[in-house]
Parts: structure tokens; sequence; C-alpha cells
């Protein structure tokens, strides 16, 4: 909370000009996270007593949104390049910025990826060192057959600093493309916990069978 006693040059100031405040030299929050939301209140103090007689809030306002960028490098492999294999899966990503605690991983599983068990593929949802063990997966089929892995808890308190790289595996659960036809490309999106995007690779993960 910022405070700001008598500043008007005036002992009265006109409701109807506009008053502006400029900030300088603030840090921006890590990770690009979104700064929204601001309360302005003006006081009248007699005798050392505050009165209220102004007041704006506002929830939405967006003061600084994420810049999301691409994962410094991106893969994905099998355990198998044999046609309609049960394998496991895992896409490894070297971050572009930094990811807060709290950030939520979505990876968008191609429709030429069977899913042979949804329980299996998340109860066996694992993740590299980086990456907290706790971590929690939920497997949706959607209606175009894209499979949507979301994975939450996964980063430590302190987060994840840019170039830093995780794996996540899911090893059990699916079968790797039915023909030898390259598979449309996996997708993998990092959000903070407020859903704004912080890095993403939507090509160039795709899989092709021997």
């Amino acid at each position: 909370m910022l405070r700001f006693d008598n500043p008007f040059d005036d002992e009265i100031y006109d409701g109807n000009v506009p008053l502006s405040f400029t900030f300088r030299n603030r840090i921006l929050p890590e990770a690009n996270l979104m700064i929204r939301g601001i309360s302005i209140q003006t006081f009248v103090t007699i005798e050392k007593v505050d009165f209220l007689i102004d007041e704006f809030v506002s929830t939405t306002l967006d003061f600084f949104a994420p810049k999301q960028q691409l994962f410094l490098a991106s893969t994905v492999s099998s355990g198998s390049d044999e046609v309609y294999t049960a394998t496991d899966f895992t896409v490894t990503q070297t971050l572009a910025n930094k990811v807060p605690f709290g950030g939520i991983i979505l990876v968008y599983i191609p429709p030429q990826i069977e899913v042979g068990d949804a329980a299996d593929v998340v109860t066996s949802c694992k993740a590299s060192e980086n990456l907290m063990a706790t971590l929690s997966c939920e497997l949706v089929t959607e209606a175009d057959g894209w499979h949507l892995l979301t994975v939450r808890d996964a980063f430590p308190l302190a987060g994840l600093a840019k170039d830093q790289v995780f794996d996540l595996t899911i090893g059990s659960g699916m079968y790797t493309p039915l023909s030898m036809k390259t598979s449309d490309s996996f997708k993998v999106i990092i959000t903070d916990s407020e859903n704004h995007e912080i890095n993403y690779v939507l090509t160039a993960l795709s899989l092709t069978m021997k």
C-alpha cells in the first residue's frame, strides 16, 4: 500500500480535474505475472482521524500482462517406435520464462496417440527432479479426439528459472500411432495460476513410427 499525505497544492482540489500519479523504478513481478486490480481512496484527515471522501476499486483492470514465449527447446519421445504399442511418452522442455509456484502445465496429446486406460495415464504421470513429485494430473478426451493432460502442483515454491529443463513422463496407458504416418504435433502450454500463458510450443513435436 502506498499513502500520499498532503499531495495537493491548493487547500481545495477541484474534483473535475484529473489527478495523475507516476511510479518510477518499480520492479515488475517475476515470471511475467499479471498485476490486476487497484483500489484508490481519498481521505480528509481531521485531528489525526481519516474520513473517506472518495473511492475507486477495480478487480479487472490489467496493469501488466504476461508476455508468453516459445520454449527455448522442446522434444517429445516414446519408449517404442513400433506402431500401436503400449509404451511411455516423455516431453522435455527448456523454459524461456521463469514459472512461478502454482504454474499449470497443459499437454495436448494428438488423436493419433490412443489412450487405452485413462486411469493409468493419470497415475503414471511423473516429472523430473526439477518438478515436484507430488504433482497431480487430470486427463480429458475432447470431442475432436485430442487428449488434454492438465498437470498441477508441479512447480516448487521458488518456481523454476528461465533456461531450466524439466521432463514430464506418462509411463503407461497410451499407445503409439496405428500407422507410420507422422502424427500431429503435441502442444505444451504453461500458464500461471490465473491461466495467463508463460511458455508454449504448438508445433514440431510429432512422432513417426517405423
